[in-house]
């Protein structure tokens, strides 16, 4: 696996599954790894965050994961891609169709559940399978025209949920690592009008 790869494999799990799925319950036990798997910039700042996580962790329940990413009562931050980018705040709107004509186009199966294809976790899991297979420039199109058009704002919403104080820093900890990509990789991210 590509050294790159590895802490989006990584942050996509926990912005996918649940606390209780296997990959979880192992990962919960090492947090501390998420420092050294990528050269942070901002170490202070993440070694602080990573503190923050492994303090906060009991707070990452089923519960606090199915309000949180799977829509049980009404969500502070949804995280798909669509609901940003739709005026009706929809899932499965344009921007997801566009989203997985790009999916397709790699080769890609993100998931095997029937649910939007455009999940903030699922795009990272789709950047780590990119950079695995050497895809720089497929990566860079990802960034720029398919995550970070919105996912600042989805990530800034999370981190002022109430439910989970994990999950909190958690989406400060993704915006770092994806203010950095973008920093590094000298980025131009489509300006598009969000709606959420």
């Amino acid at each position: 696996m590509s050294k790159l790869a590895i802490l989006p494999r990584l942050l996509g799990s926990l912005m996918y599954l649940s606390p209780s799925s296997e990959t979880n319950q192992s990962l919960f036990e090492q947090l501390d790894v998420l420092t050294d798997v990528f050269p942070w910039h901002e170490e202070a700042q993440v070694k602080h965050l990573l503190d923050e996580l492994i303090q906060t962790r009991v707070s990452a329940t089923d519960y606090t994961f199915s309000v949180l990413f799977e829509g049980q009562g009404e969500m502070v931050a949804p995280p798909w891609g669509s609901v940003y980018q739709e005026k009706e705040n929809i899932v499965m709107g344009e921007s997801t169709g566009r989203w997985d004509l790009f999916v397709k186009t790699y080769g890609m199966e993100l998931t095997d559940k029937i649910e939007p294809n455009d999940q903030y976790g699922l795009m990272l899991w789709a950047m780590a399978a990119l950079l695995e297979d050497g895809q720089e420039e497929a990566v860079v199109t990802l960034l720029e025209q398919h995550l970070l058009p919105w996912a600042y704002r989805y990530l800034e919403l999370l981190a002022t949920n109430q439910e989970s104080a994990f999950y909190a820093a958690l989406a400060q900890l993704n915006t770092l690592f994806l203010q950095q990509l973008e920093q590094q990789m000298a980025l131009s991210p489509n300006v598009v009008q969000l709606y959420k």
